[in-house]
């Protein structure tokens, strides 16, 4: 178990037993540099774990038992550049003051980090994330690290299902990830690199959803299933419940929101679909919905089918829609007096 101690920064806790550590043991290090818990029996980071460590920028993880990464882990990590790193190369980062001297033994053997000079500091090229056991990852785990030059993911045991398409959408904005890391299942993407993954074979079949609901929940911190709903596997349904609007406080994983035949007036802008980053398919039909607030969808990057059918809507405009960017499929059944209205540009 480690605990948290002294100020200080750079710590090597590598190659030890390590099983768990506390939330707060790094908690106050402010100045730490470099973080180094590779080669233990690591099978979780606790919530917070890596709060308020702004200096940071090394962090190794790899060939530890990690099987969740939750998707605020790093968010204070905004100086962090390595993430990962390779096995025989060598980079650079600046420390201060740096580990000894390097001298030909630890060059060989790559034993340790050592710097060549007071202004640069080498280290021996490990595998972060690398070697662990993680399936799955949601969408924003790695928004907060800015500054990430080095992502190693390689040999994890990645689903590779309508969840993950944001990774491979991420690595190909953001080539950082340098270990090659594949898929793992399904079996008609056995061994495809995840950062050439496209829409269209990445589907979700229901026992996906399943065994990702098995994978996620427990790794994050999310509310419980709302009161007036029931939640089974990734979809929440809250239909006929009598609501008159969408609930808040809604699982992190939810894929499928089920709100029919509810008495909900209005669709706000309030964001609440930013909380919701692997939300699939919502359905609304038959409330007495007559209105939608410009924006009300922001945030919905996910959002693939969306069923509106049987509400009262009076009219639609070409910003009620905005922030459905991945929408193939809008359920609306236009009644007699309902019209189509184009806004005028800004």
């Amino acid at each position: 178990m480690v605990t948290s101690s002294s100020y200080d920064i750079y710590r090597d806790l590598s190659n030890n037993q390590i099983s768990s550590i506390a939330g707060d043991a790094f908690h106050g290090l402010k100045s730490l540099t470099s973080l180094i818990l590779y080669g233990n029996r690591i099978t979780e980071l606790p919530a917070g774990m890596f709060h308020g460590l702004t200096s940071l920028q090394l962090l190794l993880l790899n060939a530890n038992r990690i099987s969740c990464v939750r998707r605020d882990s790093f968010k204070d990590l905004h100086n962090l550049n390595l993430l990962v790193a390779g096995l025989k190369a060598c980079i650079y980062i600046r420390l201060a003051p740096p580990p000894p001297t390097c001298n030909a033994e630890l060059l060989r053997t790559g034993a340790g980090p050592c710097c060549s000079s007071f202004s640069q500091c080498r280290y021996p090229i490990v595998r972060s994330l690398y070697d662990n056991n993680i399936p799955t990852m949601l969408n924003g785990t790695f928004d907060s690290l800015r500054n990430i030059q080095t992502l190693h993911l390689g040999r994890n045991p990645f689903l590779c299902d309508c969840y993950l398409t944001w990774l491979a959408d991420y690595l190909h904005r953001k080539p950082v990830e340098t270990s090659g890391v594949r898929c793992e299942s399904p079996r008609r993407m056995q061994r495809r690199r995840i950062s050439v993954l496209r829409d269209e074979k990445s589907r979700c079949s229901d026992r996906d959803l399943e065994r990702n609901l098995l994978e996620i929940s427990p790794c994050e911190d999310d509310p419980s299933c709302p009161t007036e709903c029931s939640c089974k596997g990734t979809i929440v349904d809250c239909s006929n419940k009598g609501l008159k609007e969408i609930p808040r406080e809604l699982p992190l994983y939810t894929t499928e929101l089920i709100l029919n035949d509810n008495q909900i007036e209005r669709i706000k802008a309030d964001g609440m679909f930013r909380d919701l980053p692997n939300l699939l398919k919502v359905d609304l039909r038959r409330n007495q919905i007559s209105a939608i607030e410009n924006g009300a969808f922001e945030g919905a990057n996910t959002l693939v089918d969306l069923n509106l059918a049987e509400n009262m809507i009076q009219e639609i405009h070409n910003k009620m829609f905005t922030g459905l960017v991945t929408l193939r499929t809008l359920y609306y059944k236009l009644t007699f007096h309902s019209r189509v209205k184009k806004e005028p540009a800004d």
